[in-house]
């Protein structure tokens, strides 16, 4: 199913669930997530953490579900500097990821998505349930540097969804148009 906003479009299963961050009070959209999808509103933590994302998708999940597959958005401005390669924007994303933790298995600087350069980076970082244990939670981010901005698109899996998500989320990062 084909998103839209006023900032982009994007696809995504029709199982997902989408939110719109772009327009609109923060502490109310949180609020009404806390009642739709507490396991998401538990992964984002607060209306503060919102801030600065424009797009919000959630893959349906039972209410006792341990994570939230998942997608964010957020964009940066380029300032009038846009980049003259994705090196330039993902080897100090790495080396600061592996400083917070994070396990880097792999980086790609060579992706085109929607005519634009792009790379992606795969990760994997902590993430503790509600009963305290610990697991660890994967992660796909897609980085596309239009003339004006760097889009960071977020997917998040648990390990025992990655492998059946890995190509939607390829498929749903290609379909991602800057507007």
């Amino acid at each position: 199913m084909e998103h839209q906003t006023a900032q982009l479009s994007i696809w995504l299963p029709v199982d997902w669930d989408v939110l719109d961050l772009s327009t609109g009070d923060l502490q109310a959209i949180f609020a009404r997530l806390e009642q739709t999808n507490p396991n998401l509103a538990r992964i984002i933590g607060g209306p503060e953490h919102l801030q600065g994302t424009l797009f919000w998708g959630v893959r349906q999940t039972p209410l006792d579900a341990t994570f939230a597959d998942n997608l964010n958005i957020r964009r940066t401005p380029l300032n009038g500097q846009p980049l003259s390669s994705m090196a330039e924007v993902v080897d100090p994303v790495v080396a600061q990821y592996r400083e917070l933790g994070f396990t880097v298995t792999a980086a790609d600087t060579s992706l085109i998505i929607g005519g634009h350069m792009a790379a992606q980076i795969v990760y994997s970082f902590p993430f503790y349930l509600l009963d305290g244990k610990q697991t660890s939670v994967e992660g796909r981010q897609y980085l596309i540097a239009t003339p004006t901005d760097l889009w960071i698109l977020s997917y998040s899996a648990s390990p025992d969804t990655v492998a059946a998500l890995t190509p939607v989320f390829e498929r749903s990062a290609q379909s991602f148009k800057a507007r």
